[in-house]
């Protein structure tokens, strides 16, 4: 079009201009006039758009920003005609005018935008510079990039940040070297946005790649720590070991935290690291010390730990192992160097979780010898007690009579078995545990005149696994007839030579091993010392067969076997419970199997029942005859009473070859 309208030239005095109306701007438009200088001339003569404004915008007047305007600010822009104030205020103005969206799909203009360097930004350092779209974000972004690449002083329309692609993603190197300086400066308010940009960014996991290591959480005690030691509660008092999450920040960013490998909680795992590292101070300070108590507190609250790596603060203020501690029951005292105590900031509630020994049962466990430290001795584990179900279900209650004559017999220095069985119930103050008291009643006892073989105890160690099954000459079955005393009772007590051993197979009632954390499956004790602090523990086998509480050795073998109640139930039973009125009916009736036995047996010559207390039982021997012209001759003798006789005694005496014994037992 040709240059014919006249511009408004202000009064200045200047030659009259003339342009074309593609060229000019609708002076109603107000918006549009920012974006000139005031040395530019850009409106038509004032009486001519009064007279023409219609045909004069039919002709091209510019009302909206387009195309052709935006290309004529940049050169001007560009131009290097006016000073940076001037220059940025008219960008501005630019800036914040609407695009149309068409002008956001045209390549060749987008091109053009981003190749000049025409808007004014700051740098970090605070130098303002002119400089192009793909260099620089607008204030939108100040708290992303601020400190790493140069931001405007104001933000721009949405499709003007389409025209910049400041819609793309921030680089990563950019986005985390942002984040370092938020963390470095403690602003906080740069890191939220950095963390609130990177939560939503399809490219998260490189951002997590580049921040591993960093001190991106910002704690409850108002400073920034990494993440493997920052948890969303659980460890406010375990600082500066481990930090809590401050509760905002964990509210803002909890998908992105967890991302980071934050955990709800501490692990029982990185308590125990934290206890690693107050390791080396000694004696703990004050500090640590609070920390130190703080780690035994969660802990313990672990059902799933084992404890056994666990060390606790002890009342000389170090960290001591779990297991070497005791809980002071006894309150002050005397205690030699080697025990140490817990911290008195341990209550009895956590003592009780961690299964601390009471400090009264160390002293009794030593006095008695009893070791925490050879759990080999009498350990029985799981495979044991199913042994022990096997055997009773293929081995009748009656079989224990058969049973322990054969281990009499294969002991090699017995002559004698006696059975006895005792309706008494004995003291139970003074004893290993107070949970042996139940076994303090009625029993049925079986002894005999030899002594048991350190080898014999070892048989014992693992009870149902005995020497006996690779052992053919033996009368006891596959080794497993010494399980049949648990037909009767759960926890069995031999009484022999210097020692009293109490075996439990389901580990409850004998002392408890802290060390494990779980009680003894068996306890092999010197007499001498249970007299001396557990006598109770020997009352029921006073004044039987030649036993007194005031010998250490006995030269001969008690088996204790305590009675279950009527009623009562037990795992090692899958039938019904065999209590004193069954053990008398079963003895009772051994009368006539002892009479056979006694042919068979190498070393057993004398076999009998007693009621204790009570003139009920028999008695089967046997003797060699010498008037007689065979050697191997027997003289059976016979006594039995029974009420039927009035309490009176029947004796009868036979003499007989042992082959012929049974034929005239079947002929009488």
């Amino acid at each position: 079009m040709l240059p014919i309208i006249p511009l408004d030239m202000r009064g200045l005095g200047q030659p009259q201009k003339y342009a074309a109306a593609t060229s000019l701007i609708d002076p109603a438009a107000a918006s549009l006039r920012e974006i000139f200088f005031d040395d530019e001339f850009f409106h038509p003569e004032s009486r001519i758009y009064q007279d023409f404004a219609e045909p004069l915008k039919k002709c091209g007047l510019k009302t909206t920003l387009d195309r052709i305007i935006v290309l004529d600010r940049l050169n001007t822009y560009t131009s290097n005609r006016y000073s940076f104030e001037l220059l940025s205020a008219r960008v501005k103005a630019l800036l914040q005018l609407p695009l149309s969206k068409e002008l956001g799909k045209d390549a060749d203009f987008l091109q053009t935008l981003g190749k000049k360097c025409w808007l004014p930004a700051r740098s970090d350092d605070g130098e303002y510079q002119l400089t192009d779209p793909t260099n620089c974000r607008d204030q939108k972004d100040f708290h992303l990039v601020g400190q790493v690449m140069p931001t405007l002083r104001f933000r721009v329309g949405p499709v003007w940040r389409l025209c910049f692609h400041w819609q793309d993603p921030i680089t990563a190197d950019r986005l985390v070297s942002q984040l370092a300086f938020g963390i470095e400066k403690s602003d906080l308010q740069i890191v939220d946005s950095v963390l609130s940009y990177m939560a939503k960014s399809s490219q998260r996991s490189e951002y997590l790649q580049l921040m591993n290591g960093m001190k991106v959480i910002w704690s409850s005690e108002k400073c920034f720590v990494k993440p493997d030691i920052a948890y969303q509660v659980g460890a406010h008092n375990l600082v500066p070991y481990l930090h809590n999450v401050e509760p905002g920040f964990w509210s803002a960013h909890s998908s992105l935290l967890a991302n980071l490998g934050v955990r709800l909680s501490p692990t029982s795992r990185q308590l125990l690291e934290v206890q690693q590292q107050l390791e080396s101070i000694s004696p703990l300070s004050h500090g640590a010390l609070r920390v130190a108590l703080e780690v035994t507190r969660l802990v313990s609250l672990d059902a799933t730990s084992s404890f056994t790596s666990l060390k606790i603060p002890s009342d000389k203020g170090d960290l001591v192992g779990v297991a070497d501690v005791a809980f002071n029951d006894l309150g002050p005292c005397d205690l030699p160097d080697n025990i140490f105590l817990a911290h008195p900031g341990i209550s009895r509630e956590i003592v009780d979780r961690l299964r601390i020994e009471p400090l009264s049962e160390r002293v009794l466990k030593g006095d008695l010898g009893i070791s925490d430290f050879d759990e080999e001795e009498f350990d029985q584990r799981e495979e044991v007690t199913d042994g022990i179900r096997d055997t009773l279900e293929r081995y009748p209650k009656e079989s224990t009579f058969h049973e322990y004559l054969a281990n009499a017999d294969d002991c090699g220095n017995a002559s004698e078995v006696n059975w006895l069985l005792d309706e008494t119930t004995y003291p139970g103050h003074s004893l290993i545990t107070p949970e042996l008291a139940r076994y303090q009643g009625p029993s049925l006892l079986v002894h005999n005149d030899g002594v048991f073989r350190e080898k014999d105890f070892e048989g014992l160690k693992h009870v149902g696994r005995g020497s006996k099954r690779d052992d053919a000459t033996t009368i006891g079955k596959f080794g497993r007839g010494s399980q049949t005393m648990y037909h009767w009772t759960d926890v069995p007590m031999i009484l022999s030579g210097e020692f009293l051993l109490i075996l439990d197979p389901q580990q409850l009632h004998l002392p408890m091993n802290y060390r494990i954390g779980r009680r003894k499956a068996g306890v092999k004790i010197k007499l001498s010392r249970l007299r001396r602090d557990c006598q109770d523990q020997l009352a029921p086998f006073n004044g039987l067969w030649g036993y007194a509480l005031d010998v250490d050795r006995y030269n001969g073998t008690i088996f204790r076997f305590p009675l279950r109640k009527e009623g009562s139930q037990s795992d090692l039973l899958e039938t019904s419970i065999h209590s004193l009125s069954t053990a008398k009916a079963t003895f009772q009736g051994a009368f006539e199997t002892a009479r056979l036995s006694l042919l068979f047996l190498r070393n057993i010559r004398k076999i009998d029942l007693h009621i204790r207390g009570k003139s009920l039982g028999w008695e089967v021997r046997t003797e060699k005859v010498d008037n007689v012209a065979f050697s191997d001759w027997l003289s059976i003798q016979v006594k039995k009473a029974s009420p039927d006789a009035g309490g009176g005694e029947r004796l009868k005496i036979c003499e007989m070859h042992p082959m012929v014994f049974s034929i005239v037992t079947k002929e009488q």
